[in-house]
């Protein structure tokens, strides 16, 4: 009931803007909360006091945090932006190109994956194939990872989802018509995301698309003075968890042996039972600082430099609650809570509603065209932190070697397709003073024609 006393408050505090951190970070932990009271007899909860004051503590300093954000003023955050506008323009020879290239990757992702299921042990179908794939790469520590020559491509055409999403937000902000090249590229993307059985990034392609959507929308309703409604977010939301247990089994999972609601379950409010559970545990200390919180980035130096210390392995297991499997991810807070104890929770939440609020001031209160890194960067954390109530998305995403080749992956597709609008009317400008120049001396030379007669 805590939570969701915050989660009304967060809606009060924020004007019911359901885009805002304080809302969305309250929210997901409560429906989480609220998955438990429902399943109770599913999975017999008894949750700890320990575990309630890490998830309220921990929630309630996020929303604190971005209340203060929003109220202090903040110069230049709100600010119109005087400089022109630059877009990211997608011809029709670049479609032509990455769709050759989405193409290539896409059936070498799949020959790729099959063969390597049928090494490790793999039978059945593509589709089951697929699953195996994934689930043997996520549960082994064989590494079966996609050769560099293929991986790279692999990250160019799933990462570029977001530009292509970027651009097709980006005309419908402008109320212009959206070129076919976008969309096609997007839906590329997305299948290039599931041909090695992840479900992950196209549900972060799909949910940050209608984001930014919504967001060029209500910013250009703002500024005509239209009602605005947030009806697609929701339905988008709701196809998402309505297909998501038919495609993990379209995708070779055992998401059939469970009903519907128990298998949202798994995902919702499972990961709140393994916090309980771990908490209960007397944790060994980590061999190097933030071991859990910072446990992608310290494993990408240990490889990059050579330090096996630094590549370290959490212990967390596979858990099961009454007999029924809950996977093995506790929520952002337990690596907090492993790492820097209830004051790290409450700290770490902190640092994470600041930032959030911060990027909401100046990327999610109104569109900009202008900036496209940084709209598409703050959409991507907006998803991570909705993913909170499931694992420590934001920082294991964001904190990482892995991420600073995303980001040049975007920095590239953006310089690439980048056109400013200065430019463009420069062009026009020239192109209509030649004209008129044109006609002017065809006019002469008519007249001179005249008088010679």
């Amino acid at each position: 009931m805590i939570l969701v006393g915050e989660f009304i408050l967060a809606l009060f505090v924020n004007r019911r803007d359901l885009l805002s951190p304080g809302v969305i970070f309250t929210s997901v932990f409560s429906l989480a909360a609220l998955d438990l009271v429902l399943m109770q007899n599913y999975w017999v909860v008894n949750l700890s006091s320990t575990t309630a004051y890490i998830v309220i503590f921990g929630t309630g300093s996020f929303l604190v945090t971005s209340f203060l954000v929003r109220i202090i003023p903040k110069a230049g955050l709100n600010k119109p932006d005087t400089q022109k506008d630059a877009r990211i323009v997608l011809g029709s020879g670049a479609t032509m190109v990455f769709c050759g290239l989405y193409g290539i990757t896409i059936l070498s992702s799949l020959l790729t994956v099959r063969d390597i299921s049928i090494i490790i042990g793999g039978e059945g179908g593509l589709g089951s194939l697929i699953g195996y794939y994934n689930n043997y790469s996520k549960q082994s520590d064989l590494d079966v990872s996609l050769p560099v020559w293929l991986s790279i491509p692999y990250s160019i055409c799933t990462m570029a989802g977001y530009v292509w999403a970027f651009i097709i937000a980006d005309y419908r902000s402008r109320q212009q018509r959206i070129p076919a090249g976008a969309p096609l590229l997007f839906i590329l993307a997305v299948i290039t995301s599931l041909s090695t059985g992840s479900r992950g990034d196209m549900i972060s392609l799909i949910l940050c698309l209608f984001v930014m959507l919504i967001v060029a929308t209500r910013s250009h309703a703002a500024t005509t003075g239209k009602k605005f409604s947030y009806i697609k977010l929701i339905i988008a939301i709701a196809a998402v968890g309505v297909t998501f247990q038919t495609l993990g089994t379209r995708l070779g999972r055992d998401s059939d042996q469970f009903n519907f609601v128990e298998y949202l379950s798994i995902y919702t409010g499972a990961p709140l039972l393994n916090l309980d559970a771990w908490v209960r545990l007397d944790w060994p200390a980590g061999q190097v600082w933030g071991s859990e919180t910072l446990r992608v980035l310290w494993n990408g130096l240990g490889q990059l430099f050579g330090v096996p210390q630094w590549e370290y392995l959490t212990d967390r297991a596979f858990m099961t609650s009454n007999g029924h499997a809950t996977g093995n991810v506790g929520t952002t807070f337990f690596d907090y809570y492993h790492d820097f104890g209830l004051i790290g929770v409450i700290v770490m939440s902190a640092l994470m509603g600041l930032t959030m609020q911060l990027g909401y001031e100046r990327f999610g209160r109104r569109w900009r065209s202008e900036s496209p890194i940084g709209q598409i960067v703050y959409v991507f954390a907006l998803f991570l932190t909705a993913r909170s109530f499931f694992a420590n998305s934001v920082i294991s995403t964001m904190v990482s070697l892995g991420f600073l080749k995303t980001l040049a992956i975007w920095i590239l597709l953006v310089l690439l397709f980048r056109q400013s609008d200065t430019l463009e009317n420069h062009i026009r400008t020239n192109q209509l003073q030649f004209s008129r120049h044109d006609r002017s001396n065809s006019f002469s030379s008519d007249s001179i024609k005249i008088l010679m007669r």
